[in-house]
């Protein structure tokens, strides 16, 4: 299990790499992308063999499909060349035809012979597709693993990266269904669970607020938090006596976007048992106050989810 883990995490890590890849080689306006097989691997795979040295235009629909990585464990990579000569030197052989049938689906994966089942897209085409592909693949992991893959995106397409999994409905339903489990006392509850790391601007932001640096820090709650909000607001006659209504599971769905998109951040003082600093992301949703209060834990490089509370429309401050 720690080795298909590890393979997992190092695989969608390359694949982060080779989106911000994609980038760079849009950017430097290259007229021939290279397909180079990295000869140093135990297992070469037969077709990546055979795909060493294609050279086409960046816009061939080969790409589409063939673009590093194109399957579990796949070390292949790809290079810019301005001219024929430049790729050959790069291992580029421009007079190379594309195999015969490369274009036929396998029934068996529903991808082209040597593209592995899933796989069959151009990881990074765009950042909204990027996400969704990693997101389905990483959803699952173990905090530790989730959080250092976001890290080691590259920085150009963090920000972008981390937003649009925050964006994402399955995020925001597997962040309601951990609460569940959590208030049920479900066997197996992960320690934590991530939200997503800062963007650079909300770094900026709360290291100004609680002046001390959050760089690549994420948003995390875990389910003594989820026990703690359920205990200070799970009551709905307590809370209908300060003005809000209790905090129920489905709540939780909506961390995701009350992260992303707050109405406001503001400091929160400090948490009476750490002294660590705290702060509060607001947001208005249907015409109720969300108020989601994270503390910053320099230790463990996260904003840790403390209380969770939800004021209803009209109502006064309690």
């Amino acid at each position: 299990r720690a080795w298909r883990t590890r393979t997992i995490y190092v695989t969608n890590t390359k694949t982060a790499y080779h989106a911000g890849r994609l980038a760079q080689l849009r950017a430097g306006n290259y007229p021939l992308w290279v397909y180079r097989h990295n000869d140093s691997v135990r297992h070469p795979r037969p077709h990546h063999v055979s795909w060493n040295g294609i050279t086409l235009p960046p816009d061939h629909r080969w790409w589409r499909t063939h673009y590093t990585p194109n399957g579990w464990g796949c070390e292949c990579y790809i290079l810019g060349a301005r001219s024929e000569a430049a790729a050959r030197r790069l291992g580029g052989d421009p007079s190379k035809k594309l195999p015969d049938g490369w274009d036929r689906i396998d029934i068996k994966t529903g991808e082209q012979p040597g593209i592995d089942k899933g796989w069959g897209y151009m990881p990074g085409n765009t950042v909204s597709d990027t996400v969704r592909e990693m997101a389905a693949k990483t959803q699952q992991w173990e905090y530790s693993l989730a959080k250092a893959y976001m890290q080691n995106v590259p920085a150009s397409t963090r920000d972008a990266l981390v937003t649009e999994y925050r964006n994402l409905p399955s995020v925001a339903d597997d962040v309601r269904r951990y609460a569940q489990r959590a208030l049920a006392g479900s066997d197996g509850v992960e320690p934590y669970r991530t939200l997503g790391l800062l963007t650079r601007g909300q770094a900026d932001q709360i290291g100004q607020l609680v002046d001390t640096g959050v760089d690549l820090f994420d948003f995390a709650f875990d389910a003594s938090a989820v026990l703690h909000i359920q205990d200070k607001h799970g009551s709905a006659g307590t809370e209908a006596a300060r003005g809000q209504r209790a905090v129920e599971a489905a709540d939780y769905r909506l961390l995701p976007s009350i992260i992303n998109s707050p109405d406001a951040v503001e400091a929160a003082g400090e948490a009476n048992r750490t002294r660590n600093p705290l702060v509060q992301f607001v947001k208005v949703i249907g015409g109720q106050r969300y108020v989601a209060v994270f503390e910053v834990r320099k230790g463990r490089r996260m904003l840790a989810l403390q209380t969770f509370w939800i004021r209803r429309a009209g109502a006064a401050p309690a």
